[in-house]
């Protein structure tokens, strides 16, 4: 069974699907750190995640996929991983309506 704080459909932001799943991590998986996700993300800055959950710091377009990997997720969750990215640093309206519409239609069957 999925925890909710594992379950990517149940999240609107990626900051805050970041920071729950890092902490979980952190307490169920034994070497889990900052530093270690940037590693498996293939990000040089160790203090990357931080930075990310902080607001400090946007994914781009190509970090997407390497953040993804690192969290170990389906094709399906990558794919509304990438939307939730897109839907919160979006800059109009009409861009977030569009993502907001993608992340309705990819979380329908969970």
């Amino acid at each position: 069974m999925t925890d909710d704080k594992t379950n990517i459909y149940l999240y609107f932001g990626y900051r805050k699907y970041l920071s729950d799943i890092c902490e979980y991590k952190k307490q169920n998986e034994k070497g889990f750190s900052f530093r270690e996700f940037a590693r498996r993300s293939g990000v040089k800055s160790p203090n990357f995640l931080e930075r990310l959950v902080a607001g400090t710091r946007n994914l781009k377009h190509s970090t997407i996929p390497k953040v993804s990997g690192a969290l170990d997720h389906t094709p399906e969750e990558a794919k509304y991983f990438e939307n939730l990215v897109y839907f919160d640093q979006a800059g109009t309206t009409d861009e977030k309506a569009k993502f907001y519409k993608e992340l309705n239609k990819l979380r329908a069957p969970y």
